[in-house]
């Protein structure tokens, strides 16, 4: 592809491969992840279909109830759905809900990453903010990071002037840019760099075990708030495993932990059309100093 961004993203391809869990080596084999309408095991694009809006709206209501309909972050992300021309589905009503509980809490502002976002969720709603005090990392596999910069500049949510491939750590200080893309082989880059927010959903249950202590380390060096939203236990097919209670975590200020209430059931379009979540996901807020 001739694009200036994608060219210097797949410079880290070959880099991708050590930062792969099994899972991941999986799903991303031979993936077009250049087209934006693909589900490749990190979300999915569901086209607007007209006669089926109603259908969504029904079963979204039924499962999520009208509270989160009524709410700001909802109408965020419906904005960004109607600019995406896509249908506000089930995995984008989730980041409703997570960006309702982060601004209860007053966090999201200054320096936020997204670690391992897909089809560009969270990034993309905090660019639907608007905000311009607020400065977005994000950090990903590199064909995720393909994937999702194509999802965000197929619908000028910003523009190419106001991102930049990061290559090292004197890039993450360039004041004229908003979106700073990072292939997850440079995690270290941001270790210190008065991060105030990080954001990890359902992406370390399928991470290697040490990518998520690496994760865990630059965390903490912020002394950052962390939001963590994962299965509380998943197996990979190359055997890892992945336990939320048993994640790095550390010494820390804890403001939320639970099972997390809008992962518990989703729909489809067939009977029995409402479906239980297998796994069960934990979500946590806490906060290092």
């Amino acid at each position: 592809m001739n694009n200036r961004i994608v060219k210097e993203l797949e410079i880290y391809l070959s880099k991708s491969v050590n930062q792969k869990s099994s899972h991941w080596k999986y799903f991303l084999k031979d993936s077009d992840y250049y087209n934006i309408y693909k589900s490749l095991g990190f979300g999915d694009y569901t086209k607007i279909k007209l006669h089926k809006i109603l259908i969504h709206n029904l079963f979204q209501r039924l499962i999520f109830g009208n509270k989160i309909i009524k709410t700001k972050e909802y109408h965020l992300f419906k904005k960004l759905c109607h600019i995406q021309n896509r249908q506000l589905d089930v995995d984008v009503i989730k980041h409703a809900f997570t960006f309702n509980l982060l601004n209860r809490h007053n966090i999201i502002k200054k320096n936020i990453c997204v670690i391992g976002d897909g089809k560009a969720n969270c990034v993309g709603g905090l660019l639907t903010m608007n905000k311009k005090d607020i400065k977005i990392f994000s950090i990903n596999l590199t064909e995720v990071l393909i994937h999702d910069y194509l999802m965000i500049r197929n619908t000028n949510l910003i523009d190419d002037d106001s991102i930049i491939v990061v290559n090292n750590e004197k890039d993450l200080e360039n004041p004229n840019k908003k979106l700073f893309l990072i292939d997850a082989s440079n995690v270290h880059f941001l270790k210190n760099k008065n991060i105030n927010l990080f954001i990890n959903i359902a992406s370390m249950q399928e991470m290697k075990p040490d990518s998520v202590e690496h994760y865990f380390q630059v965390i903490k060096s912020n002394s950052a708030y962390f939001y963590c939203c994962n299965r509380e236990y998943k197996k990979l097919i190359g055997g890892e495993e992945l336990i939320f209670n048993q994640y790095p975590w550390g010494d820390c200020k804890i403001i939320v932990w639970e099972d997390c209430s809008w992962y518990k059931k989703f729909y489809i379009s067939k009977y029995p059309f409402i479906i239980k979540k297998q796994g069960n996901i934990k979500h946590a807020l806490v906060k290092y100093s």
